[in-house]
């Protein structure tokens, strides 16, 4: 049996680009400190939370790999695209 989904999950992505989309400092610094803790904790398995992401956001342009190590791969991803945020939003 699967372990049971986070469904809070899927407001991931819609608050991480809203976040950018209001191009201010602080709002690219949030949406980045956000994407770097959720994209470490699902990326170092952290008490199994990347096998309760739904496989639909670990999915990447490179295929749709229903695995758990694609989600935690994409997430690693996402995490690596926070720290860049903040770092945009702190020049």
């Amino acid at each position: 049996m699967d372990a049971p989904q986070l469904k809070s999950a899927w407001l991931l992505p819609p608050v991480i680009v809203g976040l950018y989309l209001l191009h201010t400092a602080w709002s690219w610094a949030l949406a980045g400190t956000i994407a770097v803790v959720v994209g470490t904790l699902v990326a170092l398995d952290y008490r199994g939370v990347a096998a309760r992401i739904p496989w639909v956001l670990g999915m990447t342009q490179l295929g749709w790999n229903r695995s758990v190590g694609a989600r935690r791969r994409a997430f690693a991803g996402v995490a690596v695209w926070g720290v860049v945020m903040i770092l945009l939003a702190l020049r």
